[in-house]
């Protein structure tokens, strides 16, 4: 997908904003590989800041969500645009912002779109039960 130069410009702040506050930058060919060393890794994909706005409030959203799990070892990780596209089409994600969880190099699914705080953290929970843990291995594209 090509972005106009409003998105890119945007979504350049938004990566500043990302990586000050200490999210590792993955890319589709990466990304396998550093999960596999972390035991708990919510990695975001972004999309078009300018026509979903949302996207940059991921930035702020996702790590509070994860402080309700805090008693889990949590790594946040994130997708440039380009990289963005080509997780969501190895994942199957149809919409994004999306956020892919793993836990101990497995993939268990991922939270896509917008939701308010109590359906966010539902859908955390559901995916972070003790019996999908250990279903789904890195680079299957199948879900829990």
């Amino acid at each position: 997908m090509r972005y106009s130069e409003a998105a890119l410009t945007r979504f350049a702040t938004l990566w500043q904003r990302m990586m000050q506050r200490g999210m590792h930058p993955v890319t589709a060919d990466s990304l396998n590989a550093w999960v596999a060393g972390q035991e708990y890794v919510a990695v975001l994909l972004s999309t078009d800041p300018v026509t979903v706005p949302e996207v940059s409030d991921n930035v702020v959203i996702i790590p509070e969500v994860l402080a309700e799990f805090a008693h889990l070892n949590w790594q946040i990780a994130t997708a440039d645009l380009e990289n963005s596209e080509l997780l969501s089409d190895q994942y199957q994600i149809l919409k994004r912002p999306a956020v892919l969880v793993f836990a101990r190099g497995h993939y268990l699914g991922a939270v896509c779109g917008v939701h308010g705080w109590g359906e966010i953290i539902h859908q955390f929970h559901a995916l972070l039960q003790p019996a999908a843990q250990d279903i789904i291995q890195i680079g299957n594209i199948s879900h829990v």
